[in-house]
């Protein structure tokens, strides 16, 4: 085995050894840059971000006829979009309240600009846990217990919301063509429940489905039920 060149002597191998340390700290040079101008993207793309971000507060909720509240400070009744200061330091309280229903409270620590809140309120006497507004299972619960006590209205947005998060979910479709067919949607009523028996051709309730529609059909009105 050949010994190691000294590259701290004159000649052939000196000189390989000096470009190979000047070509290792022009690299250490490069990289140290590209972290530098890695790190100047990161903030200016941080900034530009903050620089558009929406200087509103969404606001999402069920059933439309909810009262809403900031700070103790009514903003009026179902979803909107609320104009706030970008600059806000946070720390706000979003009250929820509609009749019949348990009302529900949201905290937001930070500032409300490009922040969505979202509230799906739970009709009086619901055997369950919280409601979310995006969880369609519950909503489509909801819907059902909301039909059981007469609220056709507000069935129809619970059941339509959950449709619309989870299409294959065919309970939501049954509960959407049933507020329908309550509130004498017969068109929306039957395009639900066509809906449901195409997801679920074999479900217990199959056949009564399919007597609904053909009442549809037949102009023999809008009959409700689950």
């Amino acid at each position: 085995m050949e010994p190691h060149p000294d590259t701290s002597l004159p000649g052939p191998a000196g000189r390989r050894g000096d470009r190979l340390a000047r070509r290792r700290g022009a690299c250490a040079l490069a990289a140290a840059a590209a972290l530098a101008l890695g790190a100047g993207c990161t903030r200016a793309a941080r900034a530009r971000f903050e620089g558009t971000r929406p200087a509103s507060l969404l606001v999402e909720v069920l059933p439309r006829s909810t009262e809403v509240l900031l700070d103790d400070r009514p903003l009026g009744r179902g979803a909107r979009t609320v104009p706030v200061d970008r600059d806000d330091a946070g720390g706000h309280v979003l009250r929820f309240r509609a009749p019949g229903y348990v009302e529900e409270v949201r905290e937001v620590p930070g500032g409300l600009a490009g922040v969505r809140v979202g509230a799906a309120l739970r009709p009086e006497g619901w055997p369950y846990g919280p409601l979310d507004l995006d969880e369609p299972r519950g909503l489509t619960a909801a819907a059902e217990v909301l039909l059981d006590g007469g609220e056709a209205a507000d069935a129809a947005d619970y059941a339509a919301r959950a449709a619309a998060l989870d299409p294959s979910l065919p309970e939501a479709h049954r509960a959407l063509g049933s507020a329908r067919a309550a509130l004498g949607d017969r068109r929306g009523a039957a395009a639900a429940w066509g809906e449901y028996l195409r997801l679920r051709p074999d479900a217990p309730d199959a056949a009564e489905v399919a007597e609904r529609l053909d009442a549809l059909d037949g102009g023999d009105g809008a009959p409700g039920g689950n």
